[in-house]
């Protein structure tokens, strides 16, 4: 076997869980807001496929235990509610799948729009930027009964059938709330030294073993590191986790961190929702960790994907295991697929699953179409067509690709045509970057896909109108991409003046060393960071401010690229209007209306692509024209530029038009 540490059982409270890969807790939006946070018919089915899919163990999200306090999210505070999650368990038990009820309280963070207008509580009324608003200190009375809500809410727990709870104690919750000494400023039982801080949390996992008992899983998500001043470090979360250890508090330690979500946590080196452009950064803090306990599990999380990091995390004591999150929404085989060595379809980090979450909708996958649409299609896909017809695609970017394979398992002829020298289109050279490695293996992923469906392949074609009515088709489905757009400014045939393209597609040519971006959204800053580690300096330039640029990405994908570039050294003039390319620079008109020369060798332009619209329409009425009974499908950019996500999922829905 491949990966003998990842599949190796672990016990926790006396049950052998299969491996060592766990579901993370994370937002879905598919819980029943108006109906108490109860879970749905889609919620099981997201699950039953990650299980199915070999899932060791898997956490729900964010159950609140008290109804005061319950907005947008899982319900976890009374019996009422207790149907769905038991459903739940009884589901994921078919496939040995240990399901855990997450419990917690927003204390503090309660947004009091979302509940019912209670004021936030928190174990000290203090101001900071983790609170909406200053909270009340809440009394001994309040803690008190709060910790027999989290009890009432494991013992609900278990008599539903789950086979634990985690005790959510990080990005800022309760729990959190009373560890952190940022936020627990109290001098009773409840606070002033580390142990009276985790006195709270002892009550409750002590409380809900001595209900629940020892065959019951308690498992503990802590912030290892805290973007907050006087917040928790390294060295307190060791302290911690000795303290929980020593006391036999909890089956297992979920090392997560506490930025993501703050304003301003653009100077964080730990953000708890990595992007593709940091490595994964939470799993050095869980080693050292792992090095001061000697029987409590250390489950590393973070951004984790890649099967072999993984296995040497394990292998070399770093941890015990590892939470995966957006990599089980990209593939829910991940697990199976790892133990049988096959085709893993890797999440590229965009984070438009967690951008949608935060915007209060139903999560969705750049990658994986059928995130959350697992019932409403899996039939489709298993289901074989009864008509197979002849299918010629052009354009094999992530749209093309997308409807062939699509179209290839339903049963269809599927012909593939794409005028470069290999697959990807715009993708292809996205990948290029170093930082961006998870793109490339994105592209190996469809290359393998490629060559184990019926697809036939034609590259370097440029698919003219003969060509493809030569094919006869049944229909035609184009996916013909974007192209660059192409700024109006005087000076771009200047011989230092180059596209964002050539760049990413010739790493022979000869560039000086400090270098203007024209261009500082997505693809200039993208740009400028692969230049910034090839050792130039980079000047970027923009009509817009930067607070207005890339609005439409993630806001943690932004951050984290805008400060790598930052502390790379790179500069910035946003807003700015370069109206000439000289020899020697770029005459610039600033916000103000002044006119001046900002001095650099090479310039690139950046501006992003455009849709292959009117491309498109005069392929579309020529074949209309001389096969007025073809049927034809647009996927992808040539209609609208979409990026990755509109592009995939257009991809796939072309073909489930045939």
């Amino acid at each position: 076997m491949k990966y003998p540490n990842i599949f190796k059982p672990i016990i926790l409270a006396n049950q052998e869980v299969k491996n060592r890969i766990f579901m993370s807790p994370m937002g879905t939006g598919f819980e029943e807001q108006y109906g108490g946070g109860r879970v749905t018919t889609e919620m099981i089915d997201l699950y039953e496929a990650r299980a199915k899919g070999g899932t060791a163990l898997i956490v729900s999200p964010f159950g609140a235990v008290d109804e005061r306090y319950f907005a947008l999210t899982l319900g976890a505070y009374s019996r009422k509610i207790l149907q769905g999650i038991s459903r739940m368990a009884e589901v994921l038990k078919v496939y040995n799948c240990k399901f855990l009820l997450q419990l917690s309280h927003f204390g503090g963070k309660s947004p009091r729009f979302f509940t019912h207008g209670n004021a936030p509580i928190a174990p000290s009324s203090i101001e900071s930027r983790m609170y909406p608003e200053v909270p009340l200190e809440m009394t001994v009375e309040q803690i008190e009964g709060i910790i027999d809500l989290y009890i009432l809410a494991g013992i609900g727990a278990r008599d539903a059938g789950c086979s634990g709870v985690e005790l959510h104690g990080a990005h800022g919750y309760l729990i959190n709330q009373f560890i952190s000494p940022h936020s627990n400023k109290r001098n009773d039982d409840y606070g002033g030294t580390l142990e009276k801080r985790l006195f709270f949390l002892e009550r409750i996992a002590s409380g809900i073993r001595k209900q629940c008992g020892n065959d019951f899983i308690i498992g503990f998500k802590c912030s290892i590191y805290e973007a907050v001043e006087g917040g928790i470090n390294t060295e307190i979360a060791k302290q911690v986790a000795l303290h929980v250890e020593k006391q036999g508090l909890v089956d297992y330690f979920h090392a997560s961190a506490f930025s993501t979500t703050l304003p301003g946590f653009l100077d964080s080196d730990f953000p708890s929702v990595p992007s593709i452009y940091i490595k994964p950064p939470l799993v050095p803090i869980a080693a050292e960790i792992k090095k001061v306990v000697s029987t409590l599990p250390i489950i590393a999380t973070g951004g984790l994907g890649d099967p072999d990091f993984i296995e040497e995390i394990i292998s070399d004591r770093q941890a015990d295991g590892a939470f995966l999150g957006r990599a089980l929404f990209a593939d829910p085989e991940w697990v199976n697929k790892a133990r049988n060595g096959d085709n893993i379809k890797i999440c590229i980090k965009c984070n438009v699953c967690y951008k949608r979450v935060l915007n209060q909708q139903q999560v969705k996958c750049s990658i994986n179409p059928y995130l959350g649409e697992e019932r409403r299609f899996s039939a489709f896909i298993r289901g074989k067509t009864t008509e197979s017809k002849k299918v010629v695609i052009v354009g094999a970017g992530p749209a093309g690709i997308e409807a062939g394979l699509t179209a290839s398992i339903r049963g269809h002829e599927v012909i593939l045509l794409e005028k470069g020298t290999d697959i990807g289109g715009n993708l292809r050279l996205a990948g290029i970057p170093e930082f961006k490695k998870e793109i490339k293996q994105l592209l190996d992923f469809y290359k393998t896909e490629i060559s184990k469906s019926g697809i036939e392949l034609k590259l370097n074609n440029n698919a003219d109108i003969g060509q493809i009515l030569g094919l006869n088709p049944d229909i035609v489905i184009l996916a013909m991409g974007a192209k660059p757009q192409t700024p109006d400014i005087k000076g771009l045939g200047l011989e230092n003046v180059f596209s964002s393209s050539e760049i990413f597609a010739n790493d022979s040519l000869k560039l000086h060393n400090n270098i203007g971006i024209i261009g500082a959204g997505w693809i200039g800053c993208e740009l400028g960071l692969y230049l910034l580690l090839k050792g130039h300096n980079v000047k970027l330039f923009d009509k817009l401010s930067l607070d207005d640029l890339m609005n439409d990405e993630s806001p943690g994908n932004k951050y984290m690229l805008v400060r790598r570039l930052r502390v790379g050294g790179a500069e910035f003039y946003c807003p700015s209007d370069v109206i000439e390319i000289v020899n020697d620079g770029v005459i610039v008109k600033k916000e103000k209306g002044n006119m001046g020369k900002v001095i650099v060798d090479n310039v690139i332009i950046a501006t992003g692509f455009e849709s292959l619209n009117q491309e498109y329409l005069l392929m579309k009425n020529r074949l209309k024209e001389l096969k007025p009974d073809l049927e034809i499908i647009s996927a992808g950019d040539c209609i609208k530029y979409e990026k990755i996500y509109g592009a995939v999922n257009s991809g796939v829905q072309a073909a489930w038009l045939i």
